[in-house]
C-alpha cells in the first residue's frame, strides 16, 4: 500500500465486507470504507470507530437483564416451536429423523405464514410491523438455526437495542460474527 499512497493520505476500501483491510489501512491512513451489504456497516463501525467511550457507556447489568427478559418473552411466544424441536431431537436420538425433517421441510415461520399456515396467536405479532422483533426466529428458526439458537440471537439483538447508540455497533459485531460462523 505504501507504494500507492503515502502515509497519511486518504484511502478508500470500496468492498469493505468485514472491514479487516480497512482496519489495517487505518493505522497509517484515514479510511473511507463502503460496501453495499448492510452487515458491512455494522462491522465497519465497530472496527473503525468504536473506542473507549463506546465501551465505557455499555451498561452490562442492563444488557444481561434485558437479554434474559426478552429471551423469556420469546421462549413463551415460540414455545410450540421450541417444544416441537425438543421432541424432534429426542426422536433423532432414537433413530427417527422424520420429525426433524418435517421441521426443516416446513421452512421458516415467515414462509409458513405466506402459505396460509395457521400460526399461534403468540407468534403472529412477530410477523407484523408492530415493533416486536424476532427476525432470526421468524426468518431462520428451524431451518438455518435451531429455534433455541434463533431465540437466543433475537434476545441478544433486542438487548443491544436498549444500549446507548454508540455502543450498538461494538456489541452487534460479535453477535453477527457468532451467528455467521459459530452456529
Amino acid at each position: 500500500m505504501q507504494n500507492l499512497a503515502s502515509r497519511g493520505a486518504p484511502v478508500a476500501d470500496l468492498f469493505s465486507g468485514t472491514s479487516v483491510v480497512a482496519r489495517a489501512l487505518s493505522i497509517d491512513h484515514p479510511v473511507t470504507a463502503v460496501d453495499v451489504q448492510a452487515y458491512a456497516e455494522v462491522l465497519g463501525r465497530a472496527m473503525l470507530t468504536s473506542g473507549r467511550a463506546e465501551i465505557d457507556c455499555i451498561d452490562q447489568e442492563q444488557l444481561v437483564s434485558d437479554a434474559g427478559r426478552i429471551g423469556e418473552e420469546l421462549r413463551s411466544s415460540f414455545g410450540a416451536q421450541l417444544e416441537d424441536e425438543e421432541n424432534a431431537l429426542r426422536s433423532l436420538e432414537h433413530g427417527d429423523a422424520t420429525p426433524m425433517a418435517q421441521i426443516i421441510n416446513r421452512g421458516s415461520l415467515a414462509a409458513a405464514a405466506q402459505t396460509g399456515e395457521q400460526l399461534s396467536a403468540a407468534v403472529r405479532p412477530y410477523l407484523e410491523d408492530n415493533g416486536k422483533d424476532a427476525t432470526a426466529t421468524i426468518m431462520f428458526g428451524g431451518v438455518y438455526f435451531s429455534y433455541e439458537q434463533a431465540v437466543l440471537l433475537d434476545a441478544l439483538a433486542g438487548a443491544i437495542c436498549h444500549q446507548p447508540e454508540g455502543a450498538r455497533p461494538l456489541l452487534n459485531r460479535p453477535l453477527k460474527k457468532a451467528a455467521s460462523t459459530r452456529v
